[in-house]
């Protein structure tokens, strides 16, 4: 673990959806950083979560505590310090035939952060959340302690921080189990829809591939039927191991082209993104630009203007999800406010965490502009979202009511529990912590 003389000084800091922005004192991690005295932290990575999940008072900057120490090429298994991005993990794994089992829609999260909000992506049917193929991590308490923690070891505090938003103490290195691939490429399928219930029926129909996700065209529909492009991949089997280089596109005066995120300018550019999409069309593309598209794009967040984005990440259990997906279209058709972006996926039975967010059903993540007519109608979808037993992902949450967090989030109780015995003084938090009342 890396040693250096701590420093302090105020910064200001944003969530990734540039929501929210606040000016905290920035801490550098070290390994002594928790003494009897020390303030509450905010565990901070690489600032992709979308709300105030990474927010607080006194930031802890985990960027210094990276690098990889272990790598086993024979058996694919990897140890990186938290602080380490996925893009760096990729340029040493991929030419070597391995990827993650799991891997978010950027390589620009720290793996620290992949577990602290058990991330997720568009294999979650057939290949679980990040933590599901963690094998152990190594975690600093707030007596600073360092416990290596697994489902056999101290199995209480590794449910309890694998998806516990960085409350339980400060993860310092994760041990992975990585994924045999035979290819860097991806062999890609689109199908094009007009109807909802079509979309969910290519994720039945194509259950045994890969990867499947949908995008959903909010800005151009007709009578609730909205038009829709579905994606069905592997891996590709053409022992091609290639990592091309991501080179990001910085787009020049973001602040004005904002101005151009309207209904009318988002509605044209989905229409040419439908119309270019063809139906059982085959590609075969590199894997960053299947799986980080948006990292191609420097700061994309900053597209959105000075008030940023919300989104709307959930999901509804299978038996509710065609009603309540109608009453969330409806609500959302009622009303001026769209959705600029929109994906759909299929989730499997969650995992053991205390504070999980998949469970079998489907869910969507929605992109809104972030005006106070967007919040109203966020907090309306967010009722009828938990009123079907869905939940709303933590990790991209900025509007989430205590109510609605202790409603959905069944294991809560045994969350916070655990939260007490091993952080009694609640060393940790963050401003949606207290928002939520767990801290």
């Amino acid at each position: 673990m890396k040693k250096i003389v701590n420093n302090k000084k105020i910064k200001k800091f944003q969530s990734w959806g540039n929501n929210i922005t606040i000016s905290a004192k920035e801490i550098i991690f070290s390994e002594d950083i928790i003494k009897d005295k020390s303030p509450n932290l905010t565990i901070y990575g690489n600032g992709r979560s979308y709300g105030d999940c990474a927010l607080g008072n006194n930031i802890l900057s985990m960027n210094n505590n990276n690098g990889i120490k272990r790598f086993d090429n024979e058996k694919g298994v990897i140890e990186c310090n938290s602080g380490t991005k996925l893009r760096d993990i990729n340029s040493l794994i991929i030419p070597k035939g391995w990827f993650f089992p799991v891997s978010p829609g950027t390589s620009l999260a720290t793996i620290g952060g992949c577990v602290a909000s058990d991330v997720h992506g568009k294999n979650h049917y057939t290949n679980g959340s990040f933590s599901d193929h963690v094998i152990s991590l190594k975690i600093l308490n707030s007596k600073n302690e360092i416990l290596e923690i697994s489902r056999s070891e101290l199995s209480e505090i590794f449910y309890a921080t694998c998806g516990g938003m960085g409350l339980l103490g400060i993860i310092v290195s994760v041990s992975l189990k990585l994924m045999r691939i035979n290819s860097s490429n991806i062999y890609q399928t689109e199908k094009k829809f007009t109807r909802i219930e079509d979309l969910i029926d290519a994720f039945y129909e194509h259950e045994n591939n890969m990867y499947n996700v949908g995008w959903i065209d909010f800005l151009n529909n007709k009578s609730n039927q909205f038009r829709n492009i579905f994606m069905t991949a592997n891996h590709g089997d053409d022992l091609i191991y290639k990592n091309i280089e991501i080179k990001e596109i910085n787009v020049p005066f973001k602040k004005c082209f904002s101005l151009l995120l309207n209904n009318q300018g988002m509605k044209l550019f989905n229409k040419i993104y439908f119309s270019r999409s063809e139906h059982n069309r085959f590609s075969k593309i590199n894997f960053n630009k299947f799986f980080y598209i948006l990292d191609y794009v420097k700061d994309w967040n900053l597209l959105y203007g000075r008030n940023g984005l919300l989104q709307l990440h959930f999901v509804i259990p299978e038996k509710s999800i065609k009603y309540a997906l109608n009453k969330i279209f409806s609500n959302i058709s009622e009303t001026q406010i769209r959705p600029y972006l929109a994906t759909f996926k299929r989730y499997s039975d969650s995992n053991n965490n205390y504070l999980t967010f998949a469970k079998k059903g489907f869910g969507a993540a929605l992109d809104f502009p972030n005006n106070i007519n967007s919040r109203k109608l966020l907090k309306k979808l967010e009722s009828i979202i938990t009123d079907h037993d869905g939940k709303i992902y933590l990790c991209k949450d900025s509007l989430l009511s205590k109510e609605n967090f202790e409603k959905s989030y069944e294991k809560h109780n045994l969350y916070k529990k655990v939260l007490k015995e091993f952080n009694p003084e609640l060393k940790f938090n963050s401003i949606q912590s207290d928002r939520l009342g767990i801290t």
